[in-house]
């Protein structure tokens, strides 16, 4: 999954066009993608509808520098309980 810096809903017109009133398309501003990063993969590995196995990886994109940073390394969702492991 992939967040990034400079949240830029605040006035753009795409948001002014959706169903939000007005006085609420600030709310909609991710503030700290560093934190909105890790709610996110946190709801993906609480979700039970997704399949075993899935590897998430949490990153920030920054708009300014164009550099990506792993906030939450790749991990496995749930591994698959009714895999048989070879030895």
């Amino acid at each position: 999954m992939l967040q990034h810096t400079d949240c830029g809903i605040k006035g753009a017109p795409v948001a002014r066009r959706s169903c939000v009133a007005d006085d609420k398309i600030d709310d909609l501003a991710i503030t700290d993608p560093y934190k909105a990063i890790a709610i996110d993969v946190a709801a993906l590995e609480a979700n039970p509808n997704l399949p075993d196995g899935i590897t998430v990886t949490g990153l920030v994109y920054d708009v300014k520098t164009g550099l990506v940073e792993t906030v939450v390394p790749a991990t496995v969702l749930r591994h698959d309980v009714h895999q048989v492991r070879s030895t």
